[in-house]
């Protein structure tokens, strides 16, 4: 058994596999497996797994493609860490990461670990820290200290995913899928840290399933990722989280794309009146009735904004959420 497994499925990025195996490879842990999912890959992206693969790769080579979820999924039942870690295969890793995510997971006797990220953009590069960076207490801090659902930086004990069987459904397009692992793992998590040094690039890349992608693709990734959620997670946890919960889906999804009538009839805003509410704080901020353009005071929970408009003029500024509010 490792100390960490490493998830990368691989499926037609070729392009950039010479940058990110390599530094998978490279990695200054020394008790590390890399879990390498041949996704129905081409031959290219197979010769460069070969060429990059150690006595630390484990290659599983699927007859073809079962999408990203099920990749992962395939993943998560071959690795055999205590604690599990995730790189998409367009992006990189700096040498000493996993090691110091997992020293701060021991250290801490902590089921999550999360860190801040490296964002790269048309040749520039800058840090996206974490919205928190004191140790989460539960799994509401936990939701208020990742800004947006991504998995890989982080590491997750294994013990807890196995436990509580967390999975990604399979056959979910949504762009926001990797929500879906997150908010479960938050949710079952007991001690959770915060590792400060940032060592995960997340490349931009034009083409990518992310970028350039209209309003009602988005709307609809949302809701299948909400109506996903409402059916693989059990509606008394998500209720005993539920301003931390809806906070975080609001930032991650960008809840204000949604459509009323179809968000309202979900069974997660019927578990989460709490989103519900910010749904309709959002939508009042960002697009106001015209009885509201000549007076209202509305909110935006998600930025933590006021903005009060009087006679079609409009002034904004920021305050503090203070839990003991609620």
């Amino acid at each position: 058994m490792s100390k960490v497994s490493v998830i990368t499925p691989v499926y037609k990025t070729e392009d950039f596999l010479d940058k990110s195996l390599p530094s998978l490879a490279a990695q200054t842990l020394a008790d590390i497996e890399l879990v390498w999912i041949d996704n129905g890959a081409s031959d290219e992206c197979r010769r460069l797994m070969d060429k990059y693969a150690t006595n630390k790769v484990k290659i599983i080579r699927l007859p073809e493609n079962i999408g990203y979820m099920g990749a992962i999924n395939a993943g998560l039942n071959a690795a055999t860490g205590d604690y599990v870690g995730f790189c998409d295969s367009d992006d990189w890793v700096e040498a000493d990461l996993f090691e110091n995510l997992y020293k701060t997971a021991e250290t801490e006797n902590a089921d999550v670990v999360l860190s801040p990220y490296i964002l790269e953009k048309s040749k520039t590069q800058r840090i996206v820290p974490l919205l928190r960076d004191i140790p989460p207490k539960n799994a509401e801090d936990l939701f208020e200290t990742q800004k947006y659902g991504c998995i890989w930086n982080g590491l997750y004990r294994r013990a807890m995913i196995e436990r509580h069987h967390i999975r990604l459904p399979d056959g979910t397009k949504s762009i926001f899928r990797d929500n879906l692992f997150f908010v479960q793992a938050a949710l079952y998590a007991g001690k959770s840290a915060v590792q400060p040094k940032a060592g995960y690039h997340y490349v931009l890349r034009s083409g990518s399933t992310t970028q350039g992608i209209d309003r009602e693709v988005r709307k609809n990734a949302a809701m299948e990722t909400l109506t996903e959620l409402s059916r693989i997670v059990p509606a008394d946890l998500m209720q005993k989280n539920e301003r931390g919960l809806s906070l975080f889906l609001a930032r991650s999804l960008g809840i204000s794309v949604l459509d009323k009538n179809q968000a309202a009839s979900l069974a997660i805003f019927e578990m989460l009146p709490s989103l519900a509410q910010i749904y309709t704080e959002i939508k009042s901020y960002k697009d106001p009735t015209i009885g509201q353009r000549l007076f209202s005071i509305s909110r935006n929970p998600e930025k933590k904004r006021v903005k009060i408009r009087l006679l079609g003029f409009a002034v904004s500024f920021k305050y503090k959420y203070r839990k003991d509010s609620k």
